[in-house]
């Protein structure tokens, strides 16, 4: 057995999710206390509780396979309130925080942009807000991958 299989052969023992693992460790965008957030008790215990009362589904496109439960803000990890939390796709989530790196922008602004991109909440809050607004007009402009 190769060094390969040893790991996928651990990870199904220890029930870890591959998807996770390599958001958790690819993505340089998550500050480190975040990261070790991730892989605490309590962060664990906090999405127990989200989706008892929040359907496990994507936020954006309904999908309810591979759901990241994302954090709008990392001000209050440790102590997040449930309305900081939104359910995204895997799809979603990284189109999120790549929007999120190419304008080097705040989790909560990425978060905000993305989202009126998406048609989900409206553009009042960028209009106040002129270098979001921009952000948002030019990541429409964004070619799209299925064409």
């Amino acid at each position: 057995m190769g060094n390969s299989e040893r790991i996928v052969e651990h990870m199904e023992k220890h029930n870890i999710d591959i998807d996770e693992l390599i958001e958790l460790f690819s993505t340089p965008w998550i500050p480190a206390e975040h990261k070790r957030y991730l892989k605490s008790h309590h962060w664990r215990l906090k999405k127990v509780e989200y989706f008892e009362s929040r359907p496990r589904a994507c936020y954006v496109c309904g999908v309810t396979e591979k759901i990241h439960l994302h954090h709008r803000t990392y001000a209050n990890i440790w102590n997040e309130d449930l309305d900081d939390l939104i359910t995204l796709c895997n799809v979603h989530h990284s189109e999120l925080h790549s929007l999120q790196n190419r304008f080097n922008l705040m989790v909560e602004d990425a978060t905000d942009v993305y989202l009126a991109c998406a048609g989900k909440v409206g553009f009042g809050e960028l209009k106040k807000n002129r270098a979001l607004a921009k952000v948002a007009k030019e990541y429409l402009k964004r070619p799209n991958d299925d064409d």
